[in-house]
C-alpha cells in the first residue's frame, strides 16, 4: 500500500542528487582519514575525555534505535505507536541517531 503518490517526472536535480551524495560521502571520508587530532597531540587528557564522551553517545543512540525499534516493528503501518519511546518523542529514531552522530564525530576527536 503506497501512501504517497508517484511523481510523474523527474528533474535533472532529482537524477544527480544521489550520485552527488555518494560523492559528498566519499570526499568527506577522505578528508577524515587524513586528519589528526589536535587533541591527541597537545593535550592527552581533552583527548581522553573526548573519546570516553563520545563512545557513551554512540552507544547511547544504538541502544535508543533498538530500544525504537522494538517498540515500532511490526506496527509502523498499522497503527499509531504512542508508547515507549515513542511517549516522549514522534521521530525518537531520529533523535536518537543524532545522539550517536554526536558520539561518533566527538570520538574521533576533530573537527570535522
Amino acid at each position: 500500500m503506497t501512501l504517497l503518490p508517484k511523481a510523474a517526472g523527474k528533474t535533472w536535480w532529482e537524477h544527480q542528487r544521489t550520485g552527488l551524495s555518494k560523492l559528498v560521502a566519499v570526499l568527506a571520508f577522505i578528508l577524515l582519514a587524513l586528519t589528526q587530532s589536535h587533541w591527541e597531540l597537545q593535550h592527552e587528557n581533552v583527548a581522553t575525555f573526548l573519546f570516553s564522551t563520545g563512545l557513551g553517545l554512540a552507544a547511547i543512540g544504538a541502544t535508543g534505535r533498538i530500544w525504537c525499534s522494538f517498540f515500532i516493528s511490526g506496527r509502523k503501518d498499522g497503527e499509531l505507536v504512542t508508547e515507549g519511546p515513542y511517549s516522549i518523542s514522534r521521530n525518537t529514531l531520529y533523535v536518537f541517531s543524532s545522539i550517536g552522530l554526536v558520539g561518533v564525530g566527538l570520538s574521533t576527536e576533530t573537527l570535522t
